[in-house]
């Protein structure tokens, strides 16, 4: 079973999160997890696949507006977090973008 870092978001076997170092719990199914981090083009059709399986999911832009404004929105990354109860769909979902 995962255990989960609610400051992270992020899903381990051991016991402390390894980034934070704070004790970690048993994963709750509406616990949102990190999945993936993509891209603004790819990050549109991740959000669409996952409408599609009615998987919710929140995003998150990793530059934010401003630095993205400046750089480009090309260069934008956006993270995207899922329910523990939808993780492993979501990351076979997820799984078919690499192929």
């Amino acid at each position: 079973a995962m255990l989960y870092c609610p400051n992270c978001k992020l899903l381990y076997e051991t016991t402390i999160c390894p980034r934070c170092h704070a004790p970690l719990r048993n994963a709750r199914n509406e616990d949102y997890c990190f999945l993936t981090e993509k891209d603004t083009i790819w990050a549109g059709a991740l959000s669409e696949l996952l409408t599609q399986q009615q998987i919710p999911f929140v995003c998150q832009q990793l530059l934010g507006d401003g630095l993205a404004a400046r750089i480009g929105p090309a260069q934008e990354r956006i993270i995207f977090y899922v329910p523990y109860a939808f993780y492993s769909q979501a990351q076979e979902l997820d799984a078919q973008f690499i192929a």
